[in-house]
């Protein structure tokens, strides 16, 4: 029981006010006045934390009751999968992200998994994966592969069992929603969500859909917001008590997933 005051203090502090973004606001008190802002884009580098990190979660009971936050990155990163021979390998980007690259493919015996990454092995390996996986997968949302030698025309290791394996990248067209952030507020309580813009051009807010910030300006609209401003790099968004849900896109310069 000792060791209970450090609850809130040390790393702990950081995960709730900076990850998750839930942050009591300098001149409130009892969780009065919030700012729920995490802190996933450094400004000065032009990078995020989306190729690291995808999403996070945290809540905080009040003595108003809940408050929560929850945010990812939406169809940024890598994907992965590896299927036996004569299954079908899936690959599916979320939201409105499409297929960008392959970045590995690998018909054949190749080593490693998705965790650690994977090693062509050159004793049992078709050359062609990589040009038949993009012929089926680049551009597309999602995509299916049935995995077996008339698809890739060959048979790299006869009698051997093969698998397939694949890394892919997503990626978000322009303009539509790179990042989503959901936040509770308790009854009585009052909060500015504070979103990153990445460093977009022609950034659109939007709650549940529905734009709050566009054009450079506050729309008015969904019950509960009154009020958007820009604030350097970021969106602040003035709401009260409930459940929101905020999403974030725009023109983008750089890519908002290059490591932080």
């Amino acid at each position: 029981a000792s060791w209970n005051h450090i609850m809130f203090g040390s790393n702990s502090d950081w995960y709730f006010k900076y990850l998750g973004g839930l942050q009591m606001a300098d001149d409130s008190r009892g969780w009065q006045q919030l700012v729920l802002k995490p802190e996933v884009y450094n400004v000065k580098r032009q990078v995020s934390v989306c190729s690291n990190l995808s999403s996070a979660e945290a809540s905080i009971m009040t003595p108003r009751g809940e408050l929560s936050g929850a945010w990812k990155c939406l169809g940024l990163g890598q994907m992965c999968s590896d299927v036996p021979e004569d299954q079908t390998l899936t690959l599916t980007c979320p939201g409105s992200a499409v297929i960008d690259a392959i970045t590995f493919a690998s018909f054949g015996t190749p080593t490693g998994s998705c965790g650690v990454g994977f090693v062509v092995n050159k004793t049992c390996n078709a050359a062609n994966t990589s040009a038949v996986v993009e012929k089926l997968c680049i551009g597309k949302s999602t995509c299916s592969i049935d995995v077996s030698r008339k698809t890739f025309k060959q048979d790299p290791c006869f009698g051997v069992r093969k698998v397939l394996a694949v890394e892919a990248t997503c990626k978000v067209p322009q303009g539509a929603p790179v990042f989503q952030y959901k936040v509770t507020v308790p009854v009585g309580s009052i909060a500015d969500v504070v979103v990153p813009t990445f460093g977009m051009t022609s950034v659109t807010v939007a709650e549940s859909g529905v734009p709050v910030w566009e054009n450079g300006a506050y729309k008015p609209g969904p019950t509960g917001i009154t009020g958007a401003v820009a604030a350097n790099a970021d969106i602040r968004v003035t709401i009260g008590s409930g459940t929101y849900v905020f999403t974030v896109g725009g023109t983008r310069t750089v890519p908002i997933d290059q490591p932080m």
